[in-house]
């Protein structure tokens, strides 16, 4: 294909390159998490910090539910009673919410971060972003130790999802059937999308589309 600019032709030939296809992934990722954040009527602090991660004020966490936010959305009893970091709120899963918020201040949320939207997080990169896990509360209680959710073992051979940890977004932002999370995202953060076996089936309704293999949960889960 042919992009015809002032300067002189564009050409773009498909399929892209797997790094091209990456950064378009995770570009409509971060798109789609600013959609979100105008949904629930996230208010950036600052124009110049990042208007998916940065500083905020959010509605949903201080006043009541406003009933036009889509279900997927809806904040939690969790999200209501305990100060967290307004970005939880974006996940279009509520039992990924609530185990980001128990688990808040003892995961590296710009590694979480960087799975999600790669290298539009370079610019955002605050110290206690890096490496330093940083909660708003200091009374969380230990979660309970458990295995998260547990795949199969299985080599992913498809192109979209073999070797990332991360997500993809193919419909509208708010609906939880519009995301595909690879198994290498199910895998490494295991612990937060525990109960989200939703994540799985939903997944697998993609993959089967372009005729990958599905994703097994494991029988020991």
């Amino acid at each position: 294909m042919t992009i015809n600019s002032t300067s002189q032709p564009i050409n773009i030939t498909f399929p892209l390159p797997s790094d091209q296809l990456l950064h378009l992934i995770q570009f409509n990722v971060y798109r789609a998490f600013i959609s979100i954040k105008r949904t629930i009527n996230t208010i950036s602090l600052d124009p110049t910090t990042c208007p998916v991660f940065g500083p905020c004020l959010d509605d949903t966490t201080r006043y009541p539910p406003n009933p036009n936010i889509p279900s997927s959305l809806a904040p939690t009893a969790l999200q209501l009673s305990q100060y967290h970091f307004p970005w939880i709120n974006i996940m279009p899963f509520a039992r990924f919410r609530d185990n980001l918020i128990r688990r808040e201040g003892r995961f590296d949320n710009f590694e979480l971060w960087r799975d999600m939207v790669g290298d539009l997080m370079s610019y955002t990169a605050a110290p206690w972003q890096r490496g330093t896990p940083f909660s708003f509360s200091t009374s969380a209680t230990e979660p309970e130790e458990s295995q998260g959710l547990m795949l199969e073992d299985y080599i992913d051979t498809d192109e979209l999802t073999a070797g990332r940890n991360g997500l993809i977004i193919w419909g509208e932002p708010h609906d939880m059937h519009s995301w595909e999370a690879t198994p290498g995202f199910l895998t490494k953060w295991s612990w937060a999308v525990e109960g989200c076996e939703e994540l799985v089936e939903i997944g697998n309704r993609w993959r089967t589309r372009r005729g990958a293999e599905p994703m097994r949960l494991s029988r020991r889960h």
